[in-house]
């Protein structure tokens, strides 16, 4: 009898310590914000963390993930050691290459995102943001004080920067 040993490549999962950081504050915001939701798209995945612990905690949600591509592998990883089965696989969405995803979504939310992008990007997100979200459906996006803050000063002290 032959056995043939299959090695699976295991991805490396990404972190951010900011996720790690800002976790369980942006959950106490979205338990209310989002409590009538059902499908909800995240914008800017990245890691993969937030999406796997909300989704988690917030099991009435169908989470999206979306991101550009070449963070998918990451986000993938996580998703894989999840047993959260409301999170979806990521779609392809870069801010002002791609057209906005096509989901039945009552909510959208981001975090650590708009104020790592170029000016003309993070008003691109909130424009898109505001023409496609569902009257009556909620957008929360994290950190929106310290993006406009960024963009609008320039501010460029390191430590007001690290998110």
């Amino acid at each position: 009898m032959l056995i043939r040993q299959v090695t699976c490549m295991q991805i490396e999962k990404p972190f951010s310590q900011a996720c790690e950081n800002n976790k369980r504050a942006i959950l106490s915001v979205l338990e209310r914000k989002f409590a009538n939701c059902r499908q909800v798209l995240e914008i800017g995945s990245g890691t993969g963390q937030h999406a796997v612990f909300l989704a988690e905690h917030l099991p009435h949600l169908i989470w999206h993930t979306s991101d550009q591509p070449h963070y998918h592998e990451g986000i993938a990883a996580w998703l894989s050691d999840s047993n959260a089965g409301n999170v979806k696989p990521p779609i392809a969405f870069t801010v002002g290459q791609d057209d906005f995803p096509n989901l039945d979504i009552d909510g959208i939310f981001t975090a650590n995102t708009a104020h790592i992008m170029q000016k003309e990007e993070a008003k691109l997100l909130m424009e898109s943001v505001a023409l496609h979200l569902p009257k009556g459906a909620y957008s929360v996006s994290m950190a929106l004080l310290h993006t406009v803050v960024s963009l609008l000063l320039k501010v460029t002290k390191p430590s007001i920067l690290r998110f």
